[in-house]
């Protein structure tokens, strides 16, 4: 996952105190880039390798968040997201043919999920980053089925321990929007409602799910902090509690910014 990279002081703790006792707790293997190694395309992101069972990498990112979210340097933008660094595998298995997969995460869980497309990593970087906002409890859901997505991908693989510093100058492109073909019908069938898609092509491409987002015409209300935090206090709870079968060992790490990319049209 990545990690503002001023905070990271506070995940490693004095003397690495915090960041053992999370080991201790979850068995979990964390290694937080070394300083100056941002993730490519980022100015202030360090990467933080997690690697564990599904229970135990949670437990991680929620102790990673937990720390972002109680920082006073980081503002509150991007307090809300939960940024992981996958797979390129595990990351077609998020957005799915077509773009269907990402788009019912959306829609199940009400949050702006956004992986970064081609252009936005480095070509040689078999990583994607994707990005989770929205409320907190739905954003656990979300994560908790993506991790799900990632230890059943039998070509899941990570390393531990990458210099980033060989991407130092990289810049991301944005990845073009598809034109509109030629011919393409402005408006639709009777029935379809205006600018739906031609005949033959797939329900649903480029188009909310029916019934709008979240099953009640919108994502719900977004918010911090999460359910259970102390009041005044803004934190999240992590460790124990979320129930993840063990499924043997993963490893993991993960930029906002949304539009559907994975849509036909525009």
């Amino acid at each position: 996952m990545l990690c503002p990279d001023l905070i990271t002081g506070s995940v490693i703790g004095k003397g690495g105190e915090e960041i053992k006792a999370i080991k201790a707790k979850t068995n979990a293997l964390i290694n937080v880039a070394k300083a100056g190694q941002n993730y490519p395309g980022t100015t202030d992101e360090r990467p933080i390798a997690i690697r564990g069972n599904k229970q135990a990498m949670m437990d991680v990112i929620m102790f990673v968040q937990d720390k972002i979210y109680k920082s006073d340097k980081c503002d509150d933008e991007r307090k809300r997201i939960v940024k992981l660094v996958v797979p390129d595998t595990s990351a077609g298995r998020i957005i799915g043919r077509g773009g269907e997969t990402v788009k019912r995460l959306r829609s199940t869980w009400g949050v702006d999920l956004s992986p970064t497309g081609k252009g936005e990593t480095p070509d040689d970087l078999d990583e994607r980053i994707v990005s989770a906002d929205g409320e907190w409890d739905n954003v656990v859901g979300c994560i908790d089925e993506i991790l799900d997505m990632i230890v059943n991908d039998p070509k899941s693989i990570m390393e531990m321990e990458i210099d980033y510093s060989q991407w130092a100058g990289f810049e991301a492109k944005p990845p073009e929007k598809k034109p509109r073909p030629e011919g393409a019908p402005r408006g639709a069938p009777r029935g379809r409602g205006r600018g739906g898609p031609p005949r033959g092509m797939m329900r649903g491409r480029g188009m909310p799910p029916r019934g709008g987002y979240g099953g009640r015409g919108g994502p719900p209300p977004r918010g911090y902090p999460p359910r259970g935090a102390p009041r005044g206090r803004g934190g999240y709870s992590y460790g124990g509690g979320y129930g993840y079968g063990h499924r043997g060992d993963y490893g993991y790490g993960g930029q906002s910014g949304y539009y559907d990319r994975y849509s036909e049209y525009y």
